[in-house]
C-alpha cells in the first residue's frame, strides 16, 4: 500500500511539474476600426447616409453591430490581429473604400 502512494505520489507530481503554465503578461485590449480612404468615392456622409437607409442611427453604428466585437487578445494571437488589415469596396464599384484594422492598448 505504501509502494503505491509512494508511487501516485511521484506520477502526480511529475504531472504537475512537467506541465508549462502560458502566462497572460502580453495581453491587451482591441477594438476593430475603419478608416475611409482617400480613394474612396463615398464620404462619411454618405455612408452615414447609407446606414440610415437601412435602419441604423449612422455608420459607425452599423459598423460595430455588424463586425466584431472588441475583445482581449493574448501573445500570439494579439500579433496576429495588430497585423490584421482588411480593404472593402462597399459600393463594388472596383475602388477600395474602407481600411479596417485593429487598435489595441
Amino acid at each position: 500500500m505504501k509502494t503505491k502512494l509512494l508511487l501516485i505520489a511521484i506520477v502526480s507530481a511529475f504531472a504537475f511539474t512537467s506541465c508549462e503554465i502560458e502566462t497572460i503578461d502580453n495581453c491587451q485590449s482591441c477594438k476593430l476600426t475603419y478608416d475611409i480612404l482617400n480613394t474612396s468615392s463615398l464620404s462619411s456622409t454618405e455612408l452615414d447616409e447609407l446606414a440610415v437607409e437601412s435602419g441604423w442611427a449612422n455608420y459607425d453604428e452599423y459598423f460595430a453591430v455588424t463586425h466584431e466585437s472588441p475583445g482581449q487578445y493574448c501573445d500570439s494571437s494579439l500579433t496576429a490581429i495588430e497585423n490584421e488589415q482588411n480593404y472593402e469596396d462597399l459600393d463594388q464599384n472596383g475602388t477600395i473604400d474602407i481600411l479596417t484594422f485593429w487598435v489595441c492598448q
